[in-house]
């Protein structure tokens, strides 16, 4: 096993158009999960969850989560970032965040059994949720603004029912479960004080076959808003095209919500961007760009809005892309640029919109 890790964040300024202003490596032995005394500044923590590697560059099935925290807004180098922690997790991570308190960090996974994990700060495991009977974790979580509680996606394999589970943010522990009036709930984000959007991908799978689609020819998504007041949908956006599974969202400055889809066939290749608020419904952003749309390879992975702006950065992993748009609202969607940029996925975006790291 090779005893070094090397990962890497890319740093753009996030409002001036995807100008690359610099290129950091960092370089630390695995064994390290000791916490750094630098006080955490949450505007500028970046949480990851990674994969070991071989010498060859192959992943190994062991796993990790590192943070670290930038000392820095302006400079860029390797020293101008501090190890916050680095300790190593049982399943392969699809989301790791802070906690509010920013003392612990919820890890999320996606595989089938894993369970949903607190830790703190020096990597040790402080609360453990196992999936409900007939039920997996789908990869993402949010809190509560009093920080009491945690939401989570979840799918009910049996029943082929997304749910969305309402945890206590203490021990993990359940408070109650909700449907999702779809299947396969993926990412869910905060579209008002009431409101919590979430992209049903229409994907259906189990734990028997792993993550193999079973309903590949009537995969149909959508997008909800659930209230926590009164439990209740309040508004369905529906993806109009069959393979198309909505999976990554976020809240745009004036309520919008940007979304992200990936298209599960392969005889085309449609538009995978998308803009939906009440008053305009569900928008498609450049359906007449083609090659682009090729480029992309029907897939995108992180959404994330541009804070006082009306734009998002979007990566798009298969087609070796990161995109930025922008909602336009008397025209269409536009395309403002668009970066090859290899096997990047996760976005960070500093509060103020001012710069974006690209793990």
């Amino acid at each position: 096993m090779n005893a070094i890790n090397r990962r890497n964040f890319l740093t753009y300024a996030a409002t001036g158009g995807l100008s690359l202003t610099s290129s950091l490596s960092l370089i630390s032995a695995m064994s390290l999960t000791a916490c750094s005394a630098t006080k955490i500044n949450q505007d500028r923590a970046i949480i990851s969850g990674y994969s070991h590697t071989d010498d060859t560059g192959k992943r190994l099935k062991e796993y990790g989560v590192l943070a670290l925290q930038a000392k820095n807004k302006v400079q860029h180098n390797k020293d101008s970032y501090a190890i916050i922690s680095d300790f190593s997790v049982p399943n392969e991570v699809h989301l790791a965040t802070l906690f509010p308190n920013q003392k612990s960090i919820l890890v999320c996974s996606r595989k089938p059994g894993a369970s949903l994990l607190k830790y703190s700060l020096t990597g040790k495991l402080l609360a453990k949720l196992k999936p409900l009977e007939n039920q997996h974790f789908e990869g993402h979580g949010i809190f509560s603004s009093d920080e009491k509680y945690l939401y989570v996606t979840a799918s009910d394999f049996l029943q082929g029912k997304g749910k969305l589970l309402k945890l206590n943010s203490n021990d993990l522990s359940l408070v109650e479960q909700f449907d999702t009036q779809g299947i396969g709930p993926h990412e869910l984000t905060w579209q008002d004080d009431e409101h919590i959007a979430i992209a049903n991908t229409g994907v259906l799978t189990h734990p028997d076959s792993g993550r193999k689609i079973l309903n590949p020819d009537s995969i149909q998504s959508n997008i909800v808003l659930f209230n926590v007041q009164d439990y209740k949908i309040h508004h369905v956006w529906k993806v109009p095209q069959l393979g198309l599974s909505a999976r990554h969202l976020d809240r745009m400055d004036d309520g919008s919500l940007v979304i992200g889809c990936q298209y599960k066939k392969q005889d085309q290749r449609p538009a995978c961007i998308a803009f939906a608020n009440k008053a305009q419904g569900l928008v498609f952003a450049d359906t007449d760009n083609d090659s682009l749309h090729w480029d992309m390879q029907g897939y995108s992975a992180s959404i994330k809005a541009i804070p006082n702006s009306s734009q998002a950065l979007i990566s798009n992993p298969r087609g070796h892309l990161l995109t930025q748009w922008k909602q336009e609202k008397e025209t269409a969607q536009q395309l403002i640029e668009q970066k090859k940029i290899e096997y990047k996925k996760g976005i960070k975006i500093h509060p103020q919109g001012e710069k974006a790291w690209i793990s």
